[in-house]
Formats: structure tokens, sequence, C-alpha cells
């Protein structure tokens, strides 16, 4: 940008000149919101947030993306692109193979001129359905009140069920 001024006492005259205005350099960092970053178990989601903060310069509109999902884990920005300042959400979907452990995460926020980054870690923890129980009495004739009925139970899952009590 150039600003014309005036080097004389009556106005603005022939004796203009350019004098050069630096505009400040648009610069930008990104904040995790969260700093224990986010967890899921295989086949749920997760949510992690994180916001643009203008360091110098005026707003611009960015974009973001991810890198470091696990296989079977997707991820979806919302919003996908905003004008800094702003604040956005990565939710992630794992389906029931998602590896589990410990993942680095990488989102970028992209811009005309400048990409900035910030890392988190998504940890997927193992699905574990709830036992099923099921009980199997063989009919042998009417049942007498008071009488004592067999049953015999089945537990099955991945649970450590030792110490479980049937209750009837």
């Amino acid at each position: 940008w150039n600003i014309n001024y005036d080097v004389g006492y009556d106005g603005w005259t022939s004796e203009e000149s350019l004098l050069p205005v630096n505009a400040p350099v648009f610069d930008f960092e990104l904040v995790g919101l969260d700093d224990n970053g986010a967890s899921a178990v295989q086949g749920s989601s997760a949510d992690f947030s994180f916001g643009g903060r203008l360091t110098s310069g005026a707003g611009q509109l960015v974009a973001f993306s991810a890198q470091g999902l696990p296989s079977d884990a997707y991820g979806e920005f919302s919003p996908a692109s905003c004008t800094l300042p702003c604040l956005t959400t990565l939710h992630i979907s794992t389906l029931r193979t998602a590896p589990v452990g410990i993942h680095l995460i990488i989102v970028k926020a992209i811009s005309a001129k400048k990409e900035k980054k910030l890392s988190f870690k998504l940890q997927i923890t193992r699905f574990s359905p709830a036992p099923s129980v099921s009980l199997n009495a063989p009919f042998i004739g009417e049942t007498v009140p008071g009488s004592n009925l067999i049953l015999a139970s089945t537990v099955t899952g991945d649970k450590d069920l030792s110490g479980s009590r049937l209750i009837h």
C-alpha cells in the first residue's frame, strides 16, 4: 500500500512523495481445547475441538485437514473451513475393526499463504460386548409350587465373570 503525503506547507501539491505502509503480516496459531486429546471405543466416535487464533494481521479463510487417522477411522470437520479467528471440531468415527492403541493425529489449517499444524492423541480402546446369558430348563411335566427347578446356564462374552452369581 502507498499513501500520498504532502511535504509542502500549503496542502497537496506537486511535491507529493510515496510513503510505504506495511500492513501487519498475517499469522495465526492453532490451539487445542482439550489437552487430553480424544478417545473412543472401537465402533464409536470421538470429538476433538480446536481453534485458530490470529497472532497478527487480518483474518483470512483457512481450510482444515487431518493426517494420521488409523485404518477404519474416519474424520469430518465442522466447519470444514472458516475465517480466523474461529473454532472447529474434528468428529472421528471408528469401526469395530479400528486398531486399538494411541494414534498421533495431525490437523492442519491452510490459508492462501500459511499452513499451521496441531497434533493430538487419539486413543482407541477395545470393544467388549456385554455378556449374554441363556437359561435352559428341561420341561418335565408340571412344576409344583415349592418344588425345586433345575436350570442350566451358559454365559458367553469377553468379560471376566469369575465370582459372579446367577440370581433367580
